[in-house]
């Protein structure tokens, strides 16, 4: 069984159940009629999240034949997703000093420069346009207003 699997199915069923319950709180917009509010998209995501979560550690458990071991788990391959989730958490936490908008194009701008973009127009681009984009579908289409952050 590969160990690293199930603990990585865990660990994602325990953020996922923390995102279930905090999308609970989430207040109802203009579509609360149809069932749907802001919380919705987030709690099929961490369902789905559990739901695949779940089969990993089965087809981990299922498959004896694959082995790990902790050296394993910390090889090259695993530098760039972790460096991923470093980045997450730190964008996480910039957004409530930053906001928003200056925390994404910043996270999608150092995202794409991890994943070798090469070209600094796309990087620019891609960023301000993405980050643009979705802001202004929560506020206009979800009417959602995204963090401002402190400096503003």
């Amino acid at each position: 069984m590969k160990k690293i699997n199930i603990v990585t199915g865990i660990i994602f069923i325990i953020f996922s159940i923390f995102i279930f319950i905090q999308a609970i709180g989430f207040k109802q917009t203009l579509i609360v009629d149809a069932g749907l509010g802001a919380g919705f998209f987030p709690k099929l995501i961490a369902a789905a999240t559990i739901i695949l979560s779940v089969l990993l550690i089965i087809s981990a458990v299922k498959d004896e034949s694959l082995t790990s071991k902790v050296s394993d788990v910390f090889n090259s391959d695993i530098k760039k997703p972790l460096l991923g989730m470093v980045l997450i958490l730190a964008y996480g936490f910039s957004i409530m000093v930053f906001g928003y908008l200056i925390s994404t194009i910043v996270f999608c701008y150092i995202f794409l420069q991890i994943f070798r973009v090469k070209k600094l127009i796309t990087k620019i681009a891609v960023s301000v346009i993405f980050s643009f984009v979705i802001y202004f579908i929560f506020g206009t289409v979800f009417l959602i207003s995204l963090p401002t952050g402190l400096l503003m």
